[in-house]
């Protein structure tokens, strides 16, 4: 950390697979406004931490179904 700013919070600090999925949500935002683009974007949203906590060294279990798909059955 720097200055008390977590690494996963400073852009200058992502890794190569936080930098595109930080792109991948900045496109989906792009497309317009959508309850499935929402829906999309959470998605990537969870995927970066993901990464973040592997790249920290945080031990955390995901669930296997995102809640967002598993509340709309599917």
């Amino acid at each position: 950390m720097s200055n008390n700013i977590p690494r996963r919070n400073r852009m200058d600090l992502y890794t190569p697979a936080e930098k595109a999925i930080s792109d991948a949500v900045q496109a989906v935002e792009m497309a317009g406004a959508h309850p499935r683009l929402t829906d999309a974007v959470n998605l990537l949203q969870e995927a970066q931490k993901a990464v973040a906590d592997f790249v920290d060294g945080v031990h955390a279990i995901l669930p296997t179904t995102p809640p967002a798909i598993e509340a709309k059955g599917g």
